[in-house]
């Protein structure tokens, strides 16, 4: 099962932002891979988060029995939302998050003999290839409000026994449909988080205790989830990561994990003394491999990492996590470019008015040159190149046509100001027209 399409309206900062292939069946379906960036503030944590809220509403719902889920109507206390994840100014409207899902083989779910019309009775189960599941909720209840592109109608006057099969699949693929590793990441836990007396990997791995997880995940019924500890030994000392393999290890006295890594001769260390990037990219490929989640997002995978060489590997690792099929799709938040995943699925991430707007970038030029002009190599280059010049002479002239000295523009350099980011921005614009122009001269005449 992948997610296909997903929206979200009323929750957090998110008004009305649809990803994918909608509930209407427009739009380009989501791939393996989909990048959120964006600045601090922008609300890339809250599509990640959405998607989670969905997860677990849709997982709680599923959890009755489908006579209970009879009418669009039936709404349930037990399942809700925290106050905080209702958009402000949104008044009393509920919050709606809604995905469209690809199932391979195909649900088997009945259609009515007339559409429009139930009264008539049941058709023959067809091969339903994608299904769209929809939440509404607020923090008083929730409902499930669509299951299936075509049994609303049969749905509105049928009792959902008939559909108990289907359900029983669906229910099985939401569990493990997605998992979110968040920013903060430690092997140990975060701030002591609580969780149940006999806790599931899923509740350590939320609680961020990802040595205990990996500790007890060698008993989990699920031989995928059983066996993650061995493939992520295997992801780890294979190129390009060429890392040492480690082991989850249980304090006798006080119960706690830790993970330990061989450092050679027999010897081992606590992971942690590997440093703050080793434990980042560790605790990531845990999570993603623990999880058994078909959909992993994380955010910000660039923190810690050294971009040019730790940063790098752990990009071609994620490529390779998906193409070795541990993890079908990732959803990445990111500041850094870096993380271009897939150029083709890049989603721009803004707050206009307080609210998110997340747009489908088809070209990252301007990603690209924001990067490319931010402090960084590109001016400490053009510093050196300024210095090399005479102060008094002339490099540019600003909007109003006031010449700009190499020392005045040093300084501005210096300052990062709107006037230095200009002269990159013309530099760039030269140094291309002069590349096209002696590619022409190239070109053999006819």
């Amino acid at each position: 099962m992948s997610i296909i399409g997903f929206w979200a309206q009323d929750f957090r900062s998110l008004a009305d932002v649809r990803l994918g292939k909608g509930v209407d069946g427009h739009g380009t379906p989501l791939g393996e891979f989909s990048v959120f960036y964006g600045p601090n503030g922008a609300g890339k944590s809250n599509v990640l988060a959405a998607m989670a809220t969905w997860t677990r509403l849709v997982r709680e719902l599923l959890a009755c029995s489908p006579g209970e889920l009879t009418t669009l109507e039936r709404q349930f206390a037990h399942v809700s939302l925290p106050p905080s994840d209702v958009r402000l100014g949104s008044g009393d409207a509920p919050v709606r998050i809604g995905a469209r899902l690809a199932f391979d083989p195909p649900l088997l779910l009945p259609r009515t003999i007339a559409p429009g019309d139930a009264s008539r009775g049941l058709g023959a189960d067809e091969p339903t290839p994608e299904v769209v599941i929809e939440v509404v909720a607020s923090p008083t209840w929730a409902r499930l409000e669509l299951i299936g592109d075509h049994v609303g109608d049969f749905r509105r006057r049928h009792d959902l026994s008939v559909l108990d099969t289907s359900f029983r699949r669906i229910r099985t693929e939401v569990e493990r449909a997605y998992f979110l590793v968040p920013a903060v990441r430690s092997s140990m836990g975060v701030n002591g988080a609580l969780v149940a007396p006999r806790p599931d990997v899923l509740e350590l791995l939320a609680a961020g205790r990802v040595s205990e997880a990996l500790g007890r995940s060698r008993l989990h019924p699920d031989p995928a989830v059983a066996g993650s500890i061995d493939r992520l030994n295997a992801l780890l000392e294979a190129p390009p990561l060429h890392l040492q393999r480690i082991r989850p290890v249980q304090d006798p006295i006080t119960g706690l994990y830790a993970l330990r890594q061989q450092v050679g001769g027999g010897h081992e260390l606590p992971l942690d003394l590997a440093g703050l990037g080793i434990v980042q990219v560790v605790t990531i490929l845990a999570q993603i491999l623990v999880s058994g989640a078909r959909a992993v997002a994380i955010e910000e995978p660039e923190a810690h990492l050294h971009a040019p060489t730790m940063g790098k590997t752990l990009r071609t690792v994620l490529q390779a996590v998906v193409r070795a099929g541990h993890v079908q799709q990732l959803f990445v938040a990111t500041h850094s470019n870096l993380f271009d995943l897939d150029p083709t699925r890049y989603f721009d991430v803004r707050l206009d008015d307080g609210q998110t707007v997340v747009t489908d970038v088809d070209d990252l030029t301007r990603i690209d040159r924001d990067h490319l002009y931010e402090p960084g190599p590109a001016k400490h280059a053009l510093l050196k190149m300024l210095e090399y010049l005479g102060a008094g002479e002339v490099v540019a002239h600003d909007a109003s046509g006031q010449a700009i000295t190499a020392g005045e523009m040093l300084v501005s350099l210096q300052q990062d100001d709107d006037r230095a980011v200009a002269f990159l921005q013309d530099l760039h614009g030269a140094a291309l027209r002069v590349v096209r122009r002696t590619a022409a001269k190239r070109v053999p005449s006819t």
